[in-house]
């Protein structure tokens, strides 16, 4: 049997504060089950849930697209093509900022490089 975790102890796995996992669960990407104390309890798929939003999150995906993702994801597999939209959407957005960035580094490599040659002058 699944051990179910209380808020605490999901913050302390997890390193998102309980008035965060309340939050998420406002917004409907997060949706635990009640003991029968009516207290939030964690199961394995919901610490899946909270790493997948934290993995999101750190990649600069906007919040309201995270929940849009996770609504999909609840809805079922009829969302899959939808889901990798969202996703290529995000990858195609970090690829231009990655090629931005490289463009940036290729013109701050030049003013080193020249600048170290006015030292040798």
């Amino acid at each position: 049997m699944e051990k179910l975790l209380s808020v605490q102890e999901i913050a302390l796995k997890s390193g998102i504060t309980a008035y965060t996992l309340r939050y998420y669960e406002s917004l409907g990407i997060l949706r635990p089950q009640r003991d029968k104390n009516n207290r939030r309890v964690y199961s394995d798929f919901d610490m899946e849930q909270i790493s997948c939003i934290t993995t999101l999150r750190k990649m600069n995906v906007p919040l309201t697209k995270i929940i849009e993702f996770h609504k999909l994801k609840f809805i079922g597999k009829s969302t899959i093509e939808d889901r990798i939209e969202l996703l290529q959407q995000h990858f195609e957005y970090l690829a231009s900022l990655k090629s931005k960035m490289e463009e940036d580094m290729d013109f701050i490599k030049l003013k080193i490089d020249r600048l170290r040659g006015r030292i040798d002058e």
